[in-house]
């Protein structure tokens, strides 16, 4: 990731478009980092989604949507309601 270009377009090209197989896409194939282990929690799977951003020098439109995608349904996934309605993110 972030050597050329135009493999960086390829890779990300490949990536799927529903956001929980991004995040397992980007969490597993080596080309994005190092994979995670099985006992890694959500914070390093999101945290993946900025570096993945920072380092690709070619971005394709319906990857940037795809990891945009994963970004806000992680955080709704982790979102929770309290007795009273109001809105809390757990800490991980």
């Amino acid at each position: 990731m972030g050597g050329s270009p135009r493999r960086d377009a390829y890779e990300l090209g490949k990536l799927p478009t529903k956001p929980s197989a991004v995040l397992r896409e980007i969490t597993t194939d080596p080309y994005f980092g190092t994979p995670l282990r099985a006992g890694d929690g959500p914070s390093e799977q999101f945290m993946r989604i900025p570096n993945v951003f920072a380092k690709c020098k070619a971005m394709p439109p319906r990857a940037a949507a795809a990891l945009y995608r994963a970004t806000t349904s992680f955080w709704r996934r982790k979102r929770t309601r309290t007795s009273d309605g109001s809105r809390v993110t757990p800490r991980s």
